[in-house]
């Protein structure tokens, strides 16, 4: 275990779940603008995108997609969109909220983010395997992003030079007649206050005594 930081505000575990989840969110943006890139090559992509929020990119994608010659590839990144679409509202719950410990080891903790217009709380109870799998999930959505990538850059032209084939296109040389890929489930969207199901590391709720039970009996006769 890393003696860094020396105050953690939430526990080590937790923490390296959301650094991941930040990290792949990141490269799943990247692969977008190189899909988009592949559609518009003589656009410069980057100058372009940067302008453009992630609901903007998504739909820019969506119209290419509707409109690509292969409706197989066309059908595939359209179900990436939806994968990415949760993947984004996730990653905006996780990395825009307050999170709080419950404090026993290795417990849950809830992550506290405001709704639009900031006079409201909306809170999300995470427990570890719950950060993990939005993780991993996400990491199955920048897989399949990639996959798709490949295949495009797949349908360029041969590009010959001084009679050498262009490096790239040799590299994806054994992707020429591949199946089509599995489409992956889509992510699951994180629920503010998720069922007990996902928080199995809470402990148990203390048992009240014989003694305060009799109290509690004898209070309500009173009344």
């Amino acid at each position: 275990m890393s003696s860094w930081p020396k105050v953690g505000l939430i526990p080590h575990d937790h923490t390296h779940a959301l650094g991941e989840i930040a990290i792949r969110y990141n490269y799943i943006e990247e692969t977008i603008a190189g899909i988009i890139g592949e559609y518009l090559p003589d656009l410069s992509a980057d100058s372009f995108l940067h302008h453009l929020h992630n609901t903007a990119r998504l739909d820019l994608l969506r119209e290419l997609a509707r409109t690509d010659k292969d409706p197989k590839m066309g059908e595939h990144l359209l179900h990436a969109i939806q994968c990415v679409d949760i993947c984004i509202e996730n990653r905006n719950i996780l990395l825009h909220a307050v999170f709080m410990h419950h404090g026993w080891p290795g417990g849950d903790v809830t992550a506290v983010k405001r709704k639009s217009g900031g006079s409201s709380k909306i809170n999300f109870d995470l427990s570890l395997d719950l950060l993990r799998r939005t993780a991993d999930e996400m990491g199955d959505t920048l897989d399949y992003l990639t996959q798709l990538s490949l295949f495009l850059m797949n349908r360029r032209p041969r590009i010959v030079i001084r009679a050498a084939v262009d490096p790239l296109t040799s590299f994806l040389d054994p992707l020429r007649g591949t199946t089509w890929l599995r489409k992956p489930p889509q992510p699951n969207k994180l629920n503010s206050r998720q069922p007990g199901k996902d928080r199995r590391d809470a402990p148990p709720l203390p048992r009240s005594s014989p003694a305060s039970r009799r109290k509690a009996a004898i209070a309500k006769r009173k009344k």
